[in-house]
């Protein structure tokens, strides 16, 4: 409807010295967009706990897809795929993605949940950005790669509709020695 909300993420300063993980949030704050005022929803965040995630409406309900788990000063990457309704704050956990990611962008396009690349986990300390484009049927509830994938690898994108399809805006790719953002964006139509 009219609110915006503000799920999950981190206070990075550490609890402790050597801390490198922060404290993530459970807390949920709702602004309401007619009213212009911001208070705490009656519910919060269900573990995990996350950060990095990314979120989308879908029939009303807000799905969290995987980001940073609790445990992320070893880079605990998430595959769960939480669907949230807003009023009530009742959750329920759906299809998991194909693989734990953090940093993905997703949108809806019809009857599928769109996820776009993202991060994967290559070793303890190493992440590569990937190019992947899944979907999930949102009444059979499995993922299937669409056989397309981005220009570039990319994450922290944003998902937008656009002229009847999806837009994959912005985002991160490493290039040589230094992540920076990209220059470029991805269009994707149900009929092109």
């Amino acid at each position: 409807g009219a609110k915006a909300y503000l799920i999950g993420g981190w206070v990075s300063p550490p609890k402790f010295p050597n801390d490198t993980e922060g404290t993530f949030l459970a807390a949920v704050d709702v602004f309401d967009l007619q009213q212009e005022t911001a208070a705490e929803a009656s519910w919060q965040l269900p573990e995990p706990l996350r950060r990095a995630f990314t979120a989308v409406v879908m029939d009303e309900n807000i799905v969290l897809l995987g980001g940073l788990g609790v445990g992320s000063s070893n880079f605990e990457l998430l595959a769960s795929v939480t669907q949230i309704n807003p009023m009530t704050g009742f959750t329920n956990e759906i299809s998991t993605l194909p693989f734990p990611t953090f940093a993905p962008a997703a949108g809806v396009l019809g009857k599928e949940l769109m996820v776009f690349g993202g991060l994967l986990k290559t070793s303890r300390e190493d992440f590569e950005y990937v190019a992947h484009t899944y979907a999930m049927n949102t009444e059979s509830l499995v993922w299937q790669h669409t056989g397309r994938s981005l220009q570039e690898t990319k994450g922290f994108a944003q998902v937008v509709p656009f002229s009847g399809g999806l837009a994959v805006l912005g985002g991160h790719h490493t290039y040589v020695d230094r992540d920076a953002p990209v220059n470029t964006f991805a269009f994707l139509c149900r009929y092109c």
